[in-house]
């Protein structure tokens, strides 16, 4: 039993009948990249990506040589990144050859019937691709890619929307999720492995980019009718396993922070800058608070607190395979250097909850006469509302938040932090914090 999966990305460069698709080869060469380096071992891959393998003719003779392999038992995949129109109401790929007297277009269930030949246990179609729905196939008769056993569909809009592209993404919008479900965003961990099943990659996609559009849509002056439905047809034999991402195992992790998580490591200057400030910031709020309160009241060594705090994290973060995107850990770093800022912005800061009243700061950008740099006003709401999650850790009410693309799980990680907040008070603090040094060391 393998997997094969072809991979086709057309821009028709200069072609004047459809218009150029500029990130359309880039987005297929980033999903043929995600499928060589974590798909099952024994997996075989097929990329058309240049004008004289994407004609219509060549890449036809391509696909059909490609999936004649297939034995019965294998599973098969087919992505596009290019153009699609709707014709009688069928949705078609357009090849690099057409043109407006010489229409190269192949109806997405020819692809269905070409990966069925040899009878593979499954055939998967991934289609980043205007148009490319067909579902509205349903209200006129009988929609040959619905309930056939073994086909599933995943595609980026229906018929009647188009897919959008998002410079600020890279690419397609459809296809920046569905690299962050084969990268394990929403699989399984399992034997040190996260993997991504068709059903987990699916699921994903296509809750995830309606909910962008909607997070996003005055940002980007997407108007009201709008709408980029992905179509989600599984009809599966099984649930097979598209990517493998390996990950610590349990016993590797109790030395494991989450300056050293991969997601901290891909941080960029500009994000790495800004947490050095934080840095200065929180010295600075330790010293005002340290003055005003006295060390006898409040018990506050701010370097080794955030480093504890980032141990914890980096073990939860370790525990759960290290599923968090660099934006993500951008967030809950600077959540870490600036959820005590608020002992500077309550009148008797002991009394009140010293997290909203960071959060507050936060908002606002500075706390008395400190600044509280963050790269832009979203950031700065998704580290408010993770410190605001700290002051009722058991709260399950949604934040949905969209940073530069990805989707900040405010609540999750604002909770995660409440809780290493929780064990690191209880293992350096006295008196009020938690009753008592015994109860403390304890």
């Amino acid at each position: 039993m393998s997997l094969r999966v072809a991979v086709v990305g057309i821009s028709y460069e200069e072609n004047l009948a459809v218009g150029s698709l500029p990130y359309a080869r880039s987005d297929a060469l980033k999903v043929l990249e995600a499928f060589r380096q974590h798909a099952p071992r024994g997996s075989d891959f097929m990329a058309a990506l240049e004008p004289e393998q994407t004609a219509l003719p060549q890449l036809v003779a391509a696909l059909d040589r490609f999936f004649s392999k297939l034995k019965p038992g294998d599973d098969a995949v087919f992505v596009f990144e290019g153009h699609g129109l709707q014709q009688g109401g069928r949705s078609v790929l357009v090849g690099s050859n057409h043109t407006a007297s010489n229409a190269a277009v192949l109806p997405v269930d020819n692809v269905v019937d070409i990966m069925l030949k040899n009878k593979p246990r499954n055939c998967v179609l991934i289609l980043d691709a205007c148009h490319s729905g067909q579902s509205q196939l349903r209200k006129l008769f009988y929609d040959p890619l619905q309930g056939q056993s073994g086909v599933s569909v995943l595609s980026a809009c229906d018929l009647g929307e188009r897919a959008l592209d998002v410079k600020e993404l890279g690419g397609g919008l459809f296809t920046f999720m569905l690299l962050r479900a084969l990268e394990c965003a929403n699989g399984q961990w399992e034997d040190g492995f996260r993997k991504a099943t068709v059903s987990s990659v699916f699921g994903f996609v296509a809750k995830q980019v309606p909910a962008w559009i909607d997070a996003n849509r005055q940002r980007f002056k997407l108007g009201q009718d709008f709408v980029m439905t992905s179509r989600f047809i599984a009809n599966l034999r099984g649930d097979p396993v598209l990517t493998l991402v390996l990950v610590a195992r349990n016993e590797e992790h109790h030395r494991r922070d989450l300056q050293l998580l991969e997601a901290r490591g891909s941080l960029n200057s500009e994000l790495n800058g800004c947490l050095q400030k934080l840095d200065d910031t929180a010295q600075v709020c330790s010293r005002y608070a340290l003055e005003q309160l006295g060390r006898d009241t409040l018990y506050l060594e701010t370097e080794t607190h955030h480093r504890e705090l980032e141990m914890l994290l980096g073990r939860c973060l370790c525990d759960v395979g290290d599923c968090v995107d660099p934006l993500e850990a951008f967030v809950l770093m600077a959540a870490v250097r600036t959820h005590d800022l608020g002992l500077l912005g309550a009148e008797r800061p002991l009394e009140q909850n010293r997290f909203l009243c960071s959060a507050k700061l936060i908002r606002l950008g500075e706390a008395r006469e400190l600044v509280i740099p963050m790269p832009d006003a979203t950031a700065a709401e998704a580290v408010a509302r993770i410190v605001e999650q700290m002051a009722n850790p058991t709260s399950n009410v949604p934040h949905l938040i969209y940073w530069r693309g990805i989707e900040i799980r405010t609540a999750l990680l604002g909770s995660m932090l409440a809780l290493a907040h929780t064990l690191s008070v209880m293992g350096e603090r006295h008196g009020q914090d938690v009753g008592g040094e015994a109860f403390g060391r304890l």
